[in-house]
Parts: structure tokens; C-alpha cells; sequence
């Protein structure tokens, strides 16, 4: 074997370029005149940037390997893969979170100290009307007078899924 065999291919190189580029935008949009405020959003920018940069690097450097350029966007996209469920877990992640509150704890507290600290002085059942705020803001549900129902089509398809993968994948449906 000799040393160009281990020199990553041009299309492997953008790959890996926008794989870089990815967290380097999300801490970019973090910050300063740039900062986009919404976690989501933030994610969605710093991909569309990082994917429109490897877009552009192709385009001006073209690659001439199909298969090269295939196993390039699938190992961009796997990267931009397990970057999204690093973010979602720090910043949604509910457990994390729950982590964080007790660290800021100057002395131990109790179940309620707790509750109103981690809920910014809320009642716990403000965990769940947030979680059902955001099924209502997806559209898989709807409050209907003082119930909640889920919505036929979507919110349904999103719950036959959701049950067939967690089947699938031995957990509690």
C-alpha cells in the first residue's frame, strides 16, 4: 500500500469539509450579530450552510466519481445525522436538563423545590401542556374543548409509526 491510497478522495474530501463545517456554523450562529435564538432554526441554518458550501465545492471542483460522489452525500449526511441528535440532546434533551437544574442546586432540594426550579417556578403540569403544545404546533394533535384528540391522517400516521418502530426496536409501544 502506498501513501496515495490513503489520501481521501475529492469527494470524500468535501464530504469531510462539510462534516467540519456543520458544528463550526452551529457555534457561529450561537453567538454575536448572527445568533439565531431558536435551537431548530440554528440546527436548519448551519446544515443548509455547510450543504450549500459542499454544493458549491462540487460544482466548482467537479467530481467525476458517481459512486464516490453517492458514498460522499451519504457519509455528509450521516455525520449531519449524529450531529442533530448531539443538538437535540443538549438542547431539548429533557433528562439533560433535569441533570443541569440539580447541578445549580446550592444544597439538596425536594420534590417540589425541584419541580419549581426545573419549571421556572411552574407547575409540573407545565411539562406536559409544553409537550402538547408542540403536538398541537406539528399538527398531530388538537385540544377540542377541555380534551385533546389526535388528529386523523397525520397525527395518526405518526402514531402507528412511531408504535411499529418502537415494536420493532423491543420497546414499550
Amino acid at each position: 500500500m502506498t501513501i496515495p491510497d490513503f489520501v481521501p478522495s475529492h469527494a470524500m474530501t468535501i464530504a469531510f469539509a462539510a462534516s467540519a463545517a456543520l458544528p463550526l456554523m452551529l457555534i457561529l450562529l450561537s453567538h454575536g450579530i448572527i445568533k439565531v435564538r431558536s435551537p431548530g432554526r440554528r440546527f436548519l441554518f448551519a446544515f443548509f450552510i455547510s450543504s450549500s458550501l459542499a454544493i458549491l465545492s462540487a460544482i466548482i471542483w467537479p467530481v467525476d466519481d458517481a459512486a464516490e460522489f453517492i458514498a460522499a452525500i451519504c457519509l455528509y449526511l450521516a455525520v449531519a445525522l449524529a450531529t442533530f441528535t448531539i443538538w437535540t440532546l443538549i438542547a431539548w434533551g429533557f433528562t439533560l436538563t433535569m441533570l443541569l437544574t440539580i447541578a445549580d442546586a446550592k444544597s439538596p432540594w425536594n420534590r417540589e423545590e425541584w419541580v419549581l426550579a426545573y419549571t421556572g417556578g411552574k407547575p409540573i403540569e407545565q411539562l406536559a401542556r409544553d409537550r402538547l403544545g408542540l403536538l398541537f404546533m406539528l399538527r398531530l394533535a388538537e385540544r377540542s374543548g377541555d380534551s385533546v384528540r389526535i388528529l386523523p391522517g397525520r397525527g395518526t400516521l405518526f402514531a402507528y409509526a412511531t408504535r411499529f418502530l418502537r415494536r420493532l426496536f423491543g420497546m414499550p409501544a
